[in-house]
């Protein structure tokens, strides 16, 4: 969508005013938002004579007396600190430092007047700058969003924000004992904002406020819908918001706003079974350092004279042929060769950094990626793993003989331990997720406890600080724990109707296949046809929306539906998929309304393990 990019250039145009003859200080999210946007080159354009890591152990150069910050996370406790630190260590006549929260977020309550925060932190900075003509400005720009595609955005500073289990829920203060033994349902119905921990509620302030300076910044009134019990709160406590409310009243454009938690469906997010080189790509290969939505590329294969050999794909042999031809380079591959791995080989040898380092400088982008193909096709284990998945998947078929626990359990009882603890996690919620808990019987799932222990108490000889494991080895209530998270994944769309089953039935002839729910969602959707949608529920935003609900108690006037309005907005609480992006993006091909995705960040499988098992997650 060619309107929030320009919005969030415009963000980063205000912001680059301030930074001529200035050091910059950048924490990792907004170093990344500023890779995704405009790019590093922008800033030194612009006239900056530095740009820093935002830590207590950096300050300003002996001739630095101007300084710019640039933050994601919001103004509290050590964020504080370390600015302060930076700016005693520093000799600054002029500093300024731009959040990328509002003001609110900060603010205890909606009376309470916004810039007492920002405010305070500008007179402790002057105080710190030990200079009566000093200045200093604390302000907010949005730029805690960036867009990798015209119609997909993401929010980096909340990629850690994950979607409330039941098993969550129930720790809450001020639930009564009745409603902790009751259903999905009636937990969800009995959780209000305020019971949640406080840095919880902070994250889903940040996630609120960033929602509605988007909508602000499209300028659209939003219908919101949701799905699950966390974009539950999340939509109501954004149909409630003061400002959103004043904003709404001058808004030019309509739109549908439909919030999803990811939870609902973690089979996907889990797999290896994708369609997408992209989805392969990132699950495969390790983060760039700082980044959440980017990949480290191992380069050295064309930076020495070893060679390996790896795997890849026709279109990228295509494109490094095409780019041997454009820099008139000899290749010494053959057609005997075929279109694959030695063809590929042969033709990226042409490439060196000592032999012809301009050709390699000039088209570095492109070998990167080649590359990157190749280091995350030749994964040893990912056929394995892909083999497994499928066989958990087809298994569910009524024509089936096996069951998708024995093929589980199967796997990992062989002597040989092909996978690791952290596999087992791994498939244990791609099980869950797509089957729900009246997969295993009770006494499989005992076996599945005893399985996971046997792989824990290997890894505590090996090593006895992973994350995920510790105490478990000694006390058999740290499995315990894991298998009702398991089983709290299992039973997400159990008070669903219309999305309750991802798994489609085959028959002797078609085997079962996976649809992930983000995608049947999004088709039902823009369905022509207007199918009733009864899990998604509608938040209304004013007075108007409640004289419509009243009269349709007693008058034929049809529901809202999300395909009302020429946009479509789609957030994930919890991360989206590259296979997601490309359904969605298909959907929307297919249909004249305009859907606009956005979540917090892209999902790699060990993600998912890591937000549902960590003692950290969501800070419960």
């Amino acid at each position: 969508m060619d309107c929030l990019r320009k919005s969030q250039k415009a963000s980063w145009d205000m912001m680059l005013r301030h930074v001529s003859n200035a050091v910059l200080f950048l924490d990792n999210i907004s170093a990344e938002c500023l890779h995704w946007s405009i790019g590093v080159n922008a800033v030194f354009d612009a006239g900056a004579t530095n740009i820093k890591d935002f830590t207590a152990f950096e300050c300003g150069d002996d001739g630095d007396k101007k300084a710019v910050f640039v933050l994601s996370n919001l103004l509290l406790d050590n964020v504080q600190e370390t600015v302060y630190d930076i700016v005693k260590a520093s000799s600054f006549h002029e500093c300024t430092v731009i959040s990328s929260t509002k003001p609110a977020v900060l603010a205890k309550d909606e009376t309470a007047d916004k810039n007492i925060a920002f405010d305070q932190i500008q007179q402790r900075i002057q105080y710190y700058m030990n200079n009566m003509q000093a200045t200093c400005d604390v302000c907010f720009l949005p730029l805690m969003e960036f867009s990798i595609t015209s119609n997909l955005f993401l929010m980096p500073s909340l990629s850690d924000l994950f979607p409330m289990l039941v098993t969550d829920i129930r720790k809450f203060k001020g639930l009564s004992p009745k409603v902790c033994e009751d259903d999905m349902i009636d937990i969800v119905n009995d959780v209000h904002f305020e019971m949640l921990p406080l840095d919880l509620q902070a994250k889903f302030k940040m996630l609120i406020v960033s929602l509605d300076n988007l909508c602000e910044r499209l300028e659209i009134n939003e219908d919101i819908y949701c799905i699950g019990p966390t974009s539950q709160l999340i939509a109501t406590e954004l149909a409630a918001l003061s400002s959103a409310k004043l904003r709404r009243r001058s808004a030019v454009n309509r739109a549908a706003l439909v919030v999803v938690d990811r939870t609902l469906d973690l089979a996907g997010s889990v797999s290896h079974s994708h369609e997408t080189l992209a989805d392969k790509i990132f699950g495969l290969l390790p983060r760039l350092q700082g980044h959440k939505n980017d990949v480290a590329i191992d380069m050295s294969m064309l930076c020495s004279a070893e060679r390996y050999v790896f795997e890849s794909l026709m279109e990228v042999n295509r494109q490094i042929v095409d780019l041997i031809t454009k820099e008139k380079l000899h290749s010494k591959a053959s057609m005997k060769m075929g279109r694959g791995v030695e063809l590929l080989k042969s033709n990226l040898n042409v490439f060196s950094v000592e032999k012809t380092p301009e050709v390699f400088e000039r088209n570095c982008g492109l070998l990167q990626l080649s590359v990157g193909c190749l280091q995350a096709l030749q994964h040893e284990q990912y056929e394995k793993h892909q083999f497994l998945e499928k066989m958990i998947i087809q298994s569910s078929s009524n024509f089936e003989d096996s069951r998708p626990y024995t093929h589980l359990h199967d796997a990992y009882s062989k002597q040989d331990r092909q996978f690791n603890a952290e596999d087992l996690l791994r498939n244990l919620i791609h099980l869950y997720s797509l089957h729900g808990n009246s997969v295993v019987s009770k006494d499989e799932e005992e076996e599945l406890q005893q399985l996971l222990l046997n792989y824990i108490l290997k890894i505590h000889q090996a090593d006895s600080s992973h994350p995920y494991f510790v105490g478990c080895e000694n006390d058999s209530r740290g499995v315990d724990d894991i298998f009702n998270k398991l089983n709290a994944i299992g039973m997400t769309r159990d008070h669903l109707k219309q999305f309750r089953n991802v798994i489609h039935d085959g028959n002797k002839a078609f085997p079962s296949t996976y649809k992930p729910l983000l995608q049947d969602l999004a088709e039902q959707i823009v369905d022509p046809s207007k199918p009733d949608l009864p899990d998604l529920q509608h938040r209304s935003t004013g007075l108007r929306d409640r004289i419509k609900t009243s009269f349709r108690l007693f008058m034929n006037v049809s529901k809202p539906r999300p395909s009302d309005h020429p946009l479509l907005i789609i957030y994930v609480i919890g991360g989206v998929t590259c296979s997601e992006v490309r359904a969605i993006n298909e959907v929307s091909a297919k249909t004249s309304q305009e859907i606009l995705l956005g979540s917090t960040c892209l999902l790699k499988p060990t993600d998912v393990v890591d937000m549902v098992f960590s003692n950290n997650s969501n800070n419960f």
